[in-house]
């Protein structure tokens, strides 16, 4: 039977993820934002160029500009759920609750297929 404290506290590690991680993916989307709208010469709208595949990502960081911080804070807030569920996982097998385990263990297969098939 799971401890009641271990899980809340896992409860509350997961939280604080989610929170940090859904609210600094925001932010970085915001500044880049602002900074783009900053911009002199934009005409302050954003351009109609394609979504830059996150396999591309790390050759923008050469040349950093407004777009590839708000690809970044793209990427913070997908990353989120990811790093949710692998908390979980280990807070189910610390707990020795092998059943929601396993359960966390194919939810986060299913997460890292679904990144793996978007990047492909």
């Amino acid at each position: 039977m799971p401890d009641i404290e271990n899980t809340g506290q896992a409860n509350i590690y997961i939280s604080r993820v989610l929170l940090v991680g859904s609210g600094l993916g925001a932010g970085v989307i915001a500044l880049g934002l602002l900074w783009f709208l900053l911009q002199p010469g934009n005409g302050n709208t954003l351009p109609a160029a394609p979504v830059t595949p996150f396999a591309q990502l790390a050759d923008q960081l050469d040349h950093v500009g407004p777009l590839t911080v708000i690809n970044l804070g793209l990427l913070l807030l997908m990353i989120t759920p990811i790093v949710r569920v692998i908390i979980a996982v280990v807070s189910f097998f610390l707990e020795r609750d092998r059943k929601y385990t396993l359960i966390s263990l194919v939810v986060l297969a299913i997460l890292l297929f679904s990144v793996r098939t978007a990047l492909a």
